[in-house]
Order: C-alpha cells, then sequence, then structure tokens
C-alpha cells in the first residue's frame, strides 16, 4: 500500500511539473505574442482557420490589419493637426505625414480601443487614419522605429457591422486586407490595429 502510494505521489508531482513547464511556456509566449490569445492564419492548403464568433477589431500585423478583441489593450498612434510655432511643422516627437499633413505620435502605453481613442481626442486628434499606401508605409515605420508590437489605428464599423469608417466618418478608399473581411465567418468585427510581424498584406486573425 505504502508502495503504490509513493508511485501515485510521483506520478502527481511529474504531472504537476510538467504542467508548470507548460505554463511558463506559454507565459514566456504571451509575452512574445504582446499578451496575444491566438492567431487565424491561411494554411498550406488554403484554408482560413477562422472559427471564433465574437472578435469585434481587426488587427494589422505588422502592416496587416487583422480581426481582434476591442477590449485587448494595445499601443496605439495619434493623429492631430500641426500644433507647433512654426506653420505647418509637427511638434517634437510628432511624426509629419506628407500626404495629409496631419501629425502622428506612438503611444506605447497599452489601452482599449475606446480608450486609445479618448486618449487621442483628448489630445486634440484621434486615432491614425490610413487612406494610401504610402500613409501605410510610413505609420508602420513609425511603428517600427519604436520596436511596437500591435497598435490600435483608427479604422472600425462600430456604427454599422460590416461597413469599415475612419474617424469622421472616412470610408475607406485604400485597402490592404489580406483576407477580406466579408469573407470572414465571424461575427462583430468592429476595431483595427497594425501589427506585429510579417508583410504590407493585411491578416486575418484571433
Amino acid at each position: 500500500m505504502e508502495v503504490m502510494t509513493i508511485i501515485t505521489m510521483e506520478i502527481i508531482m511529474m504531472m504537476l511539473m510538467n504542467e508548470g513547464n507548460y505554463e511558463d511556456k506559454d507565459d514566456h509566449a504571451e509575452d512574445d505574442e504582446n499578451d496575444y490569445h491566438g492567431e487565424d492564419r491561411v494554411g498550406e492548403n488554403g484554408d482560413d482557420n477562422e472559427s471564433d464568433d465574437g472578435q469585434d477589431c481587426a488587427d494589422l500585423w505588422i502592416d496587416k490589419w487583422n480581426d481582434e478583441s476591442c477590449p485587448l489593450q494595445q499601443a496605439f498612434i495619434c493623429e492631430r493637426p500641426p500644433r507647433s510655432a512654426a506653420p505647418g511643422e509637427c511638434e517634437p516627437e510628432w511624426l509629419k505625414i506628407p500626404s495629409s499633413g496631419t501629425c502622428k505620435h506612438w503611444y506605447a502605453e497599452r489601452k482599449s480601443w475606446k480608450d486609445a481613442k479618448a486618449f487621442c481626442r483628448q489630445q486634440g486628434g484621434d486615432l491614425v487614419t490610413i487612406l494610401d499606401g504610402q500613409t501605410n508605409k510610413i505609420v508602420d515605420e513609425l511603428r517600427t522605429s519604436e520596436k511596437g508590437g500591435r497598435c490600435w489605428i483608427g479604422l472600425n464599423d462600430l456604427s454599422k457591422e460590416g461597413e469599415f469608417v475612419w474617424p469622421n466618418n472616412q470610408k475607406v478608399a485604400y485597402k490592404n486586407w489580406d483576407v477580406d473581411p466579408r469573407k470572414s465567418d465571424r461575427n462583430g468585427i468592429d476595431c483595427v490595429v497594425m501589427g506585429y510581424r510579417g508583410t504590407e498584406k493585411w491578416s486575418l486573425f484571433y
């Protein structure tokens, strides 16, 4: 009986140790993935691997836009008109976008999409708008120069499901989706972030 008890305890201890190692690995992965909790990838056979409902936002993964839950806290990029004493120039730490004449700023502090938007509005602007490929590239360079991961941008369909607009209800003219949200089987896609790794294509993941 004592032998069986000892053996049983050893097995339990091994299981606990293995479980602990697994959890440590997962925790490390979360740190590496910027607290990201999963990803939809297009498989080698072309499958979407999209199955999760209730994902309310989109995410640009290094220059790719993807679905993600709006409550998740991310870094973000604000945009506002120039406020410098020199006409048309941006203040220090703000980057000017030639095509729009506005100024952009990366914030590493993580906030939900709505909190990030509220913060940007307090700064006299809004979450960043991307209307062309040149702006997309410049904004992505700003993100990577800050060694940033994903960050919220202004694109959303909060007003009407499936109709993405930028702040001030600007319609989407420039698109760079890897997987068109209209072809996704998810519901409630509402917000957008700029990504973490990859190319200038946009991909869906959760």
